[in-house]
């Protein structure tokens, strides 16, 4: 199977009864808004103002995957007032609304980082059918997910079945984090998969998050 089977940009479902038609998700790293995403991380993310920029444009392109949320909502008007127009999935008239990105090894192990919704997006109920496509898509329900939470910790686990497996501090100084794993659903190759191999991979998302300073939140 492919890795980018999905075909992008992605028009965001909310649920299989509602359509966001002024939302897509797209994994481009062009289109992506680096500026905006560094002023968010820099600024407002807990987990993230201590992170230099160096550091930043290091993890960004070594990152497995990047996803966009998009806000073309001018764009959909701007179709619809047109008689007989369709929209353009270009990226003109457009906003970032939300970011994601992931370590990963592509195959059966994804640690989840820098997860965020910009301040006007937060009361839209975005985060949700954002991360059901991020975690789910493509074959990656079959994954073992890891990642840190504070605040968020009950979402992720209410939302998307991750279960709490620890209790983390990058720093001494730092508050405390939960560390969270989903185990990949009927996936008999990460199954078959020993625990001590388990734990390896899980240490090595924590020592990767360490060096960076990554948490994940919505």
């Amino acid at each position: 199977m492919s890795v980018n089977a999905t075909a992008y940009p992605l028009r965001l479902h909310s649920d299989p009864q509602e359509t966001l038609g002024g939302f897509e998700i797209d994994t481009s790293r062009d289109r992506m808004p680096w500026e905006v995403v560094w002023n968010w991380l820099h600024t407002k993310a807990y987990w993230g103002q201590t992170r230099t920029r160096a550091q930043f444009e290091i993890e960004m392109p070594n990152s497995y995957m990047i996803f966009g949320l998009y806000d073309v909502r001018e764009r959909v008007e701007s179709a619809a007032a047109k008689a007989g127009s369709s929209s353009s999935s270009s990226s003109s008239s457009s906003k970032l609304a939300g970011f994601t990105r992931i370590i990963s090894d592509g195959a059966s192990f994804g640690y989840l980082s820098d997860v965020f919704l910009l301040e006007e997006y937060q009361k839209l109920r975005l985060g949700t059918p954002f991360m059901r496509h991020i975690l789910d898509a493509d074959g990656r329900d079959r994954w073992r997910w890891v990642l840190h939470a504070s605040h968020a910790d009950t979402w992720y686990q209410d939302k998307f079945g991750f279960k709490s497996i620890g209790i983390t501090r990058l720093k001494p100084e730092d508050k405390s984090t939960v560390l969270m794993e989903r185990d990949g659903r009927d996936a008999p190759i990460i199954a078959a998969q020993s625990t001590e191999m388990s734990a390896q991979a899980i240490e090595s998302a924590v020592a990767q998050a360490d060096a960076s300073a990554d948490l994940s939140s919505v």
